[in-house]
């Protein structure tokens, strides 16, 4: 069945409005840790960011705790996005022998930190946490984001999306001044031998790394559209155009 000219450029026309209407446009970006470290009680006002052993997460044979931070830059992603879904994986290269089945609480960070200078007393050089190893409420969120599966050495750890991690990475995308990503706590931390090595930024293994993937969708800047409308209206009217001079023309 052939189709109008008249009803071809409805038809072209419909489609024009519909992507021009269309609520967003959606992306994934996969991101790696910009920056990571560990606080660890034992050696307070030892910085531990890139030894190379991973962030210490828990407790040792010994009662030191180790507490995790990690960051991500999100400025890749336009501001006004809305954020779909949220995906962290982490590897656990090791585990203590009473680590198994222990899980990793993210707590949204409240207070900014430095990678080479934060130690269990002071979250970069010269300032302190709010009480060492950082205070629930004033430091850090009190309610964890989402908590992790249960740990096993030489595994990732993967915290898929839920409403806390989705309302962290949009608030930071909204003001992201306040990005001072995530402490990673053991929920054991009043267990002996019940920590886990986490692999950081430093790992050798690039696979193994911090990892985020956000999933969301963002409203094509005005400009854009308003290129891409006359690009195809132009496109139109020149189709249209054609067809007229071929129907016009007299035939020889």
């Amino acid at each position: 069945m052939r189709t109008s000219p008249a009803l071809r450029v409805t038809w072209l026309a419909g489609i024009l409005a519909g992507a021009l209407l269309a609520p967003g446009l959606a992306a994934t970006l996969v991101l790696t840790s910009a920056a990571d470290t560990y606080l660890f009680s034992a050696n307070a006002t030892v910085n531990f960011n890139g030894d190379g052993n991973g962030m210490l997460v828990g407790t040792n044979s010994a009662g030191g705790i180790g507490r995790g931070l990690v960051r991500f830059d999100l400025s890749a992603i336009p501001a006004g996005a809305t954020v779909e879904s949220v995906s962290l994986s982490l590897f656990v290269g090791s585990l203590a022998t009473a680590g198994s089945g222990k899980t990793v609480a993210l707590h949204r960070m409240l207070t900014g930190w430095n990678e080479t200078s934060a130690t269990w007393n002071d979250a970069s050089a010269g300032t302190a946490w709010s009480a060492p190893g950082g205070a629930a409420g004033t430091d850090f969120a009190a309610g964890a984001s989402t908590v992790s599966p249960g740990m096993a050495g030489g595994s990732f750890l993967a915290l898929t999306s839920v409403a806390g991690l989705v309302a962290d990475v949009q608030g930071w995308i909204d003001a992201p001044a306040t990005n001072a990503g995530w402490m990673l706590r053991n929920q054991a931390e009043a267990t002996l031998r019940s920590a886990g090595r986490i692999a950081d930024l430093a790992a050798s293994v690039e696979a193994q790394r911090p990892t985020l993937t956000v999933t969301y969708s963002a409203v094509p800047e005005p400009g854009s559209l308003a290129l891409f409308g006359l690009s195809a209206v132009g496109g139109l009217l020149v189709a249209v155009g054609s067809r007229r001079r071929l129907r016009s023309a007299p035939r020889r």
